[in-house]
């Protein structure tokens, strides 16, 4: 696995793919691909905020539907929170 990306602990890549924490992997891949095919940029040539959308759709996928990614990043993100949030506040 490569190393976490800063905005993987900051990012809730469920709601970028309109999901609830607790989806199944079929709903998961189901937003996924209706997402992709709205904005796919060969279907919005010359949009570049679709064009960015879907990079950041394409990402969320990349770790949510993935297993062993989405534990890694649960982990990474939770130890994120605890680390970020001091004790007094949490």
């Amino acid at each position: 696995m490569a190393e976490p990306q800063r905005e993987w602990f900051e990012k809730d890549f469920y709601k970028v793919l309109g999901v609830a924490e607790n989806a199944s992997d079929k709903d998961i891949t189901k937003a996924y691909r209706k997402l992709a095919r709205e904005l796919h940029p060969d279907k919005n040539p010359g949009d570049t905020a679709a064009e960015e959308r879907f990079k950041e759709v394409s990402a969320a996928y990349d770790v949510v539907g993935d297993e062993a990614w989405k534990g890694a990043w649960k982990a990474w993100k939770g130890a994120w929170k605890a680390w970020k949030v001091p004790a007094w506040q949490g």
